[in-house]
């Protein structure tokens, strides 16, 4: 796997470096950039200065395009060069939206070509398995992401019902 040669924290905190100190924390609690890791809603953040969202927002904007007119970002250049290699090196990024919307194209074309291959009577035992394979496939890995997303939940149910049992006794 590929490395990076710089050190991300350093990096954002002198990007960072050149904004006021409102505008640099509106982007330290926007994007979970601080102690708290947890990014921040615009609403969440202008109740914490008596703001809008909107105003939120206008500092949002003001601070992005501020560091990117600094001589601190001109600077960085060569580590926004070395990110996007890096990204590309690992098969870039793609939008959740369009990802989805390929995985639901290819889906109907697979089952569309399964179906019509059935219907023709070409190899419809191969077929009922492929069909077989893909839902059971599907089924698993869905089986996968929740018990493996829930099993924290599942444990604090669990720890509850046997305490809840031993209090009775």
């Amino acid at each position: 796997m590929a490395t990076i040669q710089f050190k991300p924290k350093q990096t954002t905190k002198k990007l960072i470096s050149v904004l006021p100190d409102r505008a640099k924390q509106v982007i330290i609690s926007r994007y979970g950039l601080g102690k708290k890791t947890e990014k921040m809603t615009l609403d969440s953040i202008g109740k914490q200065y008596g703001i809008t969202r909107e105003r939120v927002r206008q500092i949002e904007n003001y601070a992005l395009a501020n560091i990117r007119k600094s001589d601190v970002y001109k600077t960085e250049k060569s580590t926004f060069a070395e990110l996007e290699t890096l990204l590309h090196s690992l098969g870039g990024i793609v939008v959740e939206e369009d990802f989805l919307g390929h995985v639901a194209k290819w889906s109907i074309w697979v089952f569309a070509i399964l179906a019509a291959l059935f219907q023709l009577g070409i190899a419809p035992a191969l077929v009922q398995t492929l069909f077989m394979g893909i839902v059971v496939a599907a089924a698993l890995a869905t089986g996968l992401a929740f018990g493996l997303g829930g099993k924290d939940v599942a444990g604090k149910i669990l720890e509850k019902t046997v305490h809840s049992i031993s209090d009775k006794e």
